[in-house]
Protein backbone atom coordinates (compact mmCIF):
# COMPACT_ATOMS: atom_id res chain seq x y z
CA UNK A 1 0.00 0.00 0.00
CA UNK A 2 2.84 2.31 1.34
CA UNK A 3 6.19 2.20 2.42
CA UNK A 4 4.69 4.57 5.74
CA UNK A 5 2.65 1.54 6.84
CA UNK A 6 3.70 -1.88 8.12
CA UNK A 7 1.57 -4.38 10.09
CA UNK A 8 3.76 -5.42 12.50
CA UNK A 9 1.30 -8.42 14.09
CA UNK A 10 -2.48 -8.68 14.58
CA UNK A 11 -3.77 -10.35 17.27
CA UNK A 12 -7.65 -11.60 18.25
CA UNK A 13 -8.95 -9.43 22.08
CA UNK A 14 -9.85 -11.86 24.43
CA UNK A 15 -13.38 -12.07 25.00
CA UNK A 16 -14.85 -10.02 22.51
CA UNK A 17 -13.31 -11.83 18.88
CA UNK A 18 -12.27 -8.47 17.91
CA UNK A 19 -9.03 -8.13 15.77
CA UNK A 20 -6.67 -5.72 16.43
CA UNK A 21 -3.91 -4.82 14.44
CA UNK A 22 -0.70 -3.46 15.50
CA UNK A 23 1.30 -0.98 12.78
CA UNK A 24 3.72 1.80 11.91
CA UNK A 25 1.75 4.68 10.83
CA UNK A 26 4.74 7.72 9.78
CA UNK A 27 7.36 6.21 12.16
CA UNK A 28 4.94 5.83 15.14
CA UNK A 29 3.06 2.13 16.65
CA UNK A 30 -0.64 3.09 16.07
CA UNK A 31 -3.35 0.55 16.05
CA UNK A 32 -6.94 -0.82 13.93
CA UNK A 33 -9.94 -2.42 15.51
CA UNK A 34 -11.54 -4.92 13.31
CA UNK A 35 -14.88 -7.02 13.65
CA UNK A 36 -13.74 -9.40 10.87
CA UNK A 37 -10.76 -9.55 7.85
CA UNK A 38 -11.03 -11.19 4.93
CA UNK A 39 -9.44 -11.30 1.72
CA UNK A 40 -10.66 -11.73 -1.58
CA UNK A 41 -8.99 -13.41 -4.82
CA UNK A 42 -8.70 -12.98 -8.82
CA UNK A 43 -7.39 -15.97 -11.01
CA UNK A 44 -4.86 -14.89 -13.63
CA UNK A 45 -5.71 -15.01 -17.62
CA UNK A 46 -3.66 -14.08 -20.49
CA UNK A 47 -4.65 -10.47 -20.28
CA UNK A 48 -4.27 -9.92 -16.28
CA UNK A 49 -1.83 -11.06 -13.41
CA UNK A 50 -3.33 -12.51 -10.66
CA UNK A 51 -4.46 -10.13 -7.79
CA UNK A 52 -5.68 -10.20 -4.19
CA UNK A 53 -6.94 -7.70 -1.82
CA UNK A 54 -7.52 -7.91 2.17
CA UNK A 55 -9.91 -5.72 4.09
CA UNK A 56 -11.48 -5.58 7.33
CA UNK A 57 -15.13 -4.21 8.87
CA UNK A 58 -13.91 -1.42 11.38
CA UNK A 59 -15.36 -1.36 14.83
CA UNK A 60 -17.01 1.31 15.90
CA UNK A 61 -17.72 2.88 19.26
CA UNK A 62 -21.68 2.94 19.58
CA UNK A 63 -21.09 6.48 21.59
CA UNK A 64 -19.90 8.52 18.39
CA UNK A 65 -21.17 6.47 15.58
CA UNK A 66 -24.27 5.09 14.53
CA UNK A 67 -24.41 4.25 10.85
CA UNK A 68 -27.74 3.55 9.32
CA UNK A 69 -26.56 0.48 7.62
CA UNK A 70 -25.25 -0.84 10.38
CA UNK A 71 -22.05 -2.05 9.45
CA UNK A 72 -18.57 -0.33 10.29
CA UNK A 73 -16.22 1.04 7.18
CA UNK A 74 -14.31 -1.46 5.49
CA UNK A 75 -10.76 -1.03 5.71
CA UNK A 76 -8.33 -2.43 2.73
CA UNK A 77 -4.61 -3.25 4.29
CA UNK A 78 -3.34 -5.16 1.42
CA UNK A 79 -3.44 -4.99 -2.75
CA UNK A 80 -1.05 -7.33 -4.33
CA UNK A 81 -0.79 -8.10 -7.74
CA UNK A 82 1.01 -11.33 -9.06
CA UNK A 83 2.92 -11.63 -12.47
CA UNK A 84 4.40 -14.73 -11.69
CA UNK A 85 2.97 -17.47 -13.54
CA UNK A 86 3.62 -20.10 -10.63
CA UNK A 87 0.84 -20.71 -8.86
CA UNK A 88 2.85 -22.17 -5.56
CA UNK A 89 4.88 -18.90 -5.30
CA UNK A 90 1.30 -16.40 -5.62
CA UNK A 91 -0.11 -19.24 -3.20
CA UNK A 92 2.40 -18.57 -0.78
CA UNK A 93 2.13 -15.08 -1.18
CA UNK A 94 -1.66 -14.81 -0.30
CA UNK A 95 -1.58 -17.54 2.63
CA UNK A 96 1.63 -15.84 4.40
CA UNK A 97 -1.24 -11.96 4.02
CA UNK A 98 -3.60 -14.05 4.79
CA UNK A 99 -2.26 -15.30 8.22
CA UNK A 100 -0.47 -12.19 9.13
CA UNK A 101 -4.22 -10.41 9.07
CA UNK A 102 -6.11 -13.49 10.52
CA UNK A 103 -8.00 -13.13 7.67
CA UNK A 104 -10.72 -15.77 8.67
CA UNK A 105 -12.49 -15.94 4.78
CA UNK A 106 -10.89 -16.25 0.68
CA UNK A 107 -13.22 -14.93 -1.62
CA UNK A 108 -13.23 -16.57 -5.34
CA UNK A 109 -14.50 -17.53 -8.53
CA UNK A 110 -15.20 -21.05 -8.09
CA UNK A 111 -16.83 -21.64 -11.16
CA UNK A 112 -13.01 -21.93 -12.77
CA UNK A 113 -12.60 -25.33 -11.28
CA UNK A 114 -8.86 -25.55 -12.35
CA UNK A 115 -7.47 -22.82 -10.47
CA UNK A 116 -9.86 -23.74 -7.25
CA UNK A 117 -9.00 -27.10 -6.99
CA UNK A 118 -5.47 -26.50 -7.63
CA UNK A 119 -5.64 -23.95 -4.52
CA UNK A 120 -7.35 -26.35 -2.57
CA UNK A 121 -4.83 -29.11 -3.19
CA UNK A 122 -1.95 -26.48 -2.08
CA UNK A 123 -3.94 -26.06 1.21
CA UNK A 124 -3.85 -29.84 1.79
CA UNK A 125 -0.63 -30.34 1.01
CA UNK A 126 0.56 -26.95 3.29
CA UNK A 127 -1.62 -28.51 5.62
CA UNK A 128 -2.81 -24.84 6.25
CA UNK A 129 -6.93 -26.33 6.37
CA UNK A 130 -7.76 -23.22 8.58
CA UNK A 131 -8.20 -21.11 6.09
CA UNK A 132 -11.75 -20.90 4.51
CA UNK A 133 -11.98 -20.69 0.84
CA UNK A 134 -16.00 -19.50 -0.14
CA UNK A 135 -17.66 -18.58 -3.18
CA UNK A 136 -17.69 -14.61 -4.27
CA UNK A 137 -21.36 -13.98 -3.63
CA UNK A 138 -23.33 -13.11 -6.62
CA UNK A 139 -22.10 -13.63 -10.28
CA UNK A 140 -23.38 -10.58 -11.77
CA UNK A 141 -20.45 -8.45 -12.07
CA UNK A 142 -22.94 -5.66 -12.36
CA UNK A 143 -24.30 -5.96 -9.47
CA UNK A 144 -21.15 -6.24 -7.33
CA UNK A 145 -20.46 -3.25 -8.82
CA UNK A 146 -23.06 -1.74 -7.36
CA UNK A 147 -22.42 -2.95 -3.72
CA UNK A 148 -18.94 -1.16 -4.20
CA UNK A 149 -20.76 1.79 -5.38
CA UNK A 150 -22.78 1.94 -2.05
CA UNK A 151 -20.14 1.39 0.34
CA UNK A 152 -18.13 4.49 -1.66
CA UNK A 153 -20.90 6.89 -1.66
CA UNK A 154 -22.28 6.09 2.24
CA UNK A 155 -18.73 6.46 3.22
CA UNK A 156 -18.04 2.87 4.50
CA UNK A 157 -14.75 2.24 2.42
CA UNK A 158 -11.72 3.19 2.85
CA UNK A 159 -8.73 2.97 -0.05
CA UNK A 160 -5.55 4.68 -0.15
CA UNK A 161 -5.76 7.04 -2.72
CA UNK A 162 -2.78 6.73 -4.15
CA UNK A 163 -3.32 2.99 -5.40
CA UNK A 164 -4.28 2.17 -8.59
CA UNK A 165 -7.43 -0.05 -6.89
CA UNK A 166 -8.74 3.60 -6.15
CA UNK A 167 -8.37 5.20 -9.59
CA UNK A 168 -10.22 2.14 -10.98
CA UNK A 169 -12.71 2.70 -8.87
CA UNK A 170 -13.42 6.72 -9.19
CA UNK A 171 -12.72 5.96 -13.36
CA UNK A 172 -15.52 3.34 -13.75
CA UNK A 173 -18.83 3.85 -15.42
CA UNK A 174 -21.81 2.36 -16.79
CA UNK A 175 -20.63 2.82 -20.02
CA UNK A 176 -17.18 0.12 -19.03
CA UNK A 177 -19.77 -2.26 -18.19
CA UNK A 178 -19.74 -4.13 -21.15
CA UNK A 179 -17.09 -7.10 -23.32
CA UNK A 180 -15.58 -8.53 -19.94
CA UNK A 181 -15.51 -5.93 -17.74
CA UNK A 182 -13.99 -8.21 -15.27
CA UNK A 183 -10.64 -8.43 -16.81
CA UNK A 184 -10.06 -5.12 -18.03
CA UNK A 185 -11.03 -4.38 -14.08
CA UNK A 186 -9.94 -6.96 -12.49
CA UNK A 187 -9.12 -4.45 -9.26
CA UNK A 188 -12.23 -3.62 -9.17
CA UNK A 189 -13.34 -7.26 -9.69
CA UNK A 190 -11.51 -8.15 -6.47
CA UNK A 191 -12.70 -5.40 -4.23
CA UNK A 192 -16.36 -6.73 -5.36
CA UNK A 193 -16.01 -10.04 -4.21
CA UNK A 194 -14.68 -9.01 -1.14
CA UNK A 195 -17.66 -6.10 -0.13
CA UNK A 196 -20.07 -8.74 -1.39
CA UNK A 197 -18.94 -11.26 1.40
CA UNK A 198 -19.36 -8.61 3.72
CA UNK A 199 -22.83 -7.12 2.48
CA UNK A 200 -23.95 -10.93 2.77
CA UNK A 201 -22.22 -12.60 5.45
CA UNK A 202 -22.38 -9.86 7.96
CA UNK A 203 -19.63 -10.05 10.86
CA UNK A 204 -21.03 -10.05 14.24
CA UNK A 205 -20.72 -7.10 16.06
CA UNK A 206 -19.44 -7.58 19.57
CA UNK A 207 -19.54 -4.46 21.32
CA UNK A 208 -15.70 -3.35 21.76
CA UNK A 209 -14.58 -2.45 25.36
CA UNK A 210 -13.91 1.20 26.38
CA UNK A 211 -11.29 2.69 24.93
CA UNK A 212 -10.63 0.48 22.17
CA UNK A 213 -12.07 1.92 19.41
CA UNK A 214 -10.04 3.10 16.10
CA UNK A 215 -7.13 5.40 17.12
CA UNK A 216 -6.31 6.41 13.74
CA UNK A 217 -8.39 9.69 12.61
CA UNK A 218 -10.77 9.94 9.67
CA UNK A 219 -8.35 11.97 7.29
CA UNK A 220 -5.80 9.34 7.57
CA UNK A 221 -3.79 8.45 4.83
CA UNK A 222 -6.62 5.60 3.84
CA UNK A 223 -9.29 7.88 3.94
Amino acid sequence: MTENYKILKTDKLPNTGILRQTVIFFGREQYFDFYSIRAALVWPTPETPAYFIIGGEETWDERFYNPASGRGVVRIIKECEHDDLALDRLFDRLTDDVSLNLADTIYVDVRHEDYTGAFHDYLDRTRLRNIYVQSAPYEDFTMRVGIVKDYDQAGELSIDKGSPLYAELQGISRADLVDSPELRFYRLNALSYLLSGFKKYKPIHRSPQAGMGRNISKDSWMM
